[in-house]
């Protein structure tokens, strides 16, 4: 457990089985932070993400197209950082 995790409570977490790419991704309503761990153990945490996007990733066919259609291709608008 990172200590980001420690401080913060995040509400939704979603465990990717079938990705090449991800093996988790985990949501803060309160603060609309986005944490991804992807196969490689690196971890980024992603700030002011609506929790409707977390929505679409969740419920999509491809955790990672859709995580880079909606967030990591809008670095100007999701603002992020590696925290592992």
């Amino acid at each position: 457990m990172t200590d980001l995790e420690l401080e913060y409570d995040y509400d939704r977490k979603l465990i990717v089985y079938d990705s090449g790419n991800i093996d988790e991704v985990k949501y803060s309503i309160s603060l609309k932070h986005l944490i991804v761990r992807f196969n490689t153990a690196a971890e980024y945490i992603y700030y002011n993400v609506p929790a409707q996007v977390f929505g679409y990733i969740v419920c999509s066919d491809s955790v990672g197209k859709t995580l880079r259609e909606l967030v990591t291709d809008f670095p100007d608008i999701y603002k992020y950082e590696r925290i592992d």
